[in-house]
């Protein structure tokens, strides 16, 4: 998709900025929440075509409900920074070669479904989080992956 160009800078609201490189990596950057209406101004491709890593930085809080919703099938990476506090239902739905997410260490809850379908997830890092209820926020995350409802 982005082989034979620069780095694309596209400036998708006031508040939100994506930056797509050759080697397939989408920088979003900002402040506020992303939505997936900001991405999808933001190219003129298909959007998440050719995309294999996403790199939220510092500033972003919110990643809205199905933002990287089935649109995202390549990506096999997230990171997602520490000012990030809130992460919508269905999120990352859909995004089957996710292999590896960083989680920000000030999410306090995995909404259901939002790592639905992501088949290859394999390494969730969940840095210095402190939790109150261990269990609780297990079946959370659970609830975020598993749709069988076997998986406790």
């Amino acid at each position: 998709m982005f082989s034979n160009c620069n780095t694309i800078t596209v400036s998708a609201s006031d508040e939100i900025e994506c930056t797509y490189s050759p080697k397939g990596v989408l920088t979003i950057k900002g402040t506020g929440t992303v939505k997936f209406s900001d991405i999808k101004k933001s190219t003129e491709d298909e959007v998440g075509y050719g995309v294999k890593k996403i790199i939220v930085k510092e500033g972003i809080t919110g990643i809205e409900a199905k933002c990287f919703y089935s649109a995202f099938e390549e990506v096999t990476s997230v990171e997602l920074p520490d000012t990030l506090t809130y992460l919508g239902e269905g999120a990352f739905e859909g995004c089957e070669s996710l292999k590896e997410i960083r989680l920000s260490e000030n999410i306090v809850e995995i909404p259901n479904r939002c790592f639905a379908y992501c088949y290859n997830l394999s390494n969730v890092e969940i840095p210095d989080m402190h939790f109150s209820n261990v269990s609780a926020w297990k079946n959370l995350f659970y609830r975020a992956v598993c749709l069988c409802g076997r998986c406790r």
